[in-house]
């Protein structure tokens, strides 16, 4: 296959480990070289160690405090894109998706872009976030009772390579009260979150169990975010400030 080939198409990479596909998080990464010849040597040539400046696509308070809370320097750059899509794609495609579109659109010389766009699903709708009280009350009423999946793409970008991956948590929620679901519209929490909800705030109150990674439903998911870290030949701790 070609560069060419392997740009226009959608290549995946097994898990390391090999483990089977299973519900709670997808074992296919895509990857995109644009400045060497092959996906090998494109690994190959990042795994010097080496100073690397972090730019995070995103304006999601949980995402700089989760880079924070890892001793992380960052710099913070907020995509202008319309997150719009297809209704009958797949979700995880559509995730990953709006995520490298949002790394392309903070590219940096020499600098490694995290950009990251959480969905939630039930029945196969996809919930974004709510754009007022009426849209957020439809959402908290369609996850009363029920369980959805909590999906996250996350792409990274550097010099010219792009790689990413998507996570999926189930969560499943207690059966909520009329009068809970106003007062937590009324919190004003709902209105920047996938779902219209915060699984790290007051909304926690709503969540009966989860399975799979905590941290992608708060849109963060750090074990799909070290994998694709490590096909750079990265991980965490190149990135800590000193």
């Amino acid at each position: 296959m070609t560069l060419d080939q392997l740009v226009k198409s959608v290549m995946t990479v097994k898990h390391p480990n090999k483990e089977p596909f299973n519900a709670i998080e997808h074992s296919l990464v895509t990857i995109s070289c644009q400045e060497s010849k092959s996906v090998y040597f494109c690994m190959r040539k990042f795994s010097k160690k080496t100073e690397v400046p972090v730019v995070l696509a995103s304006a999601s308070p949980r995402r700089r405090e989760m880079l924070q809370a890892l001793n992380i320097h960052f710099e913070v750059c907020v995509p202008n894109i319309q997150e719009r899509w297809n209704a009958g794609k797949n979700a995880a495609r559509i995730a990953c998706e709006l995520a490298i579109a949002k790394a392309r659109k903070c590219k940096r010389r020499d600098a490694l872009v995290i950009g990251m766009d959480t969905l939630v699903v039930i029945n196969r709708r996809k919930l974004g976030k709510p754009v007022d009280a009426e849209e957020a009350r439809e959402m908290l009423c369609l996850l009363n009772g029920r369980t959805h999946r909590v999906i996250t793409g996350v792409a990274l970008m550097w010099k010219g390579c792009v790689v990413s991956q998507a996570a999926v948590t189930q969560v499943q929620f207690r059966r909520i009260l009329a009068n809970e679901i106003d007062w937590y519209i009324q919190s004003g929490e709902p209105f920047d979150k996938a779902g219209a909800y915060a699984i790290q705030g007051l909304g926690r109150i709503f969540i009966h169990r989860i399975e799979g990674c905590y941290y992608n439903v708060v849109g963060f998911p750090l074990t799909v975010f070290q994998r694709l870290l490590r096909r750079f030949g990265l991980t965490i701790f190149d990135l800590q400030s000193t």
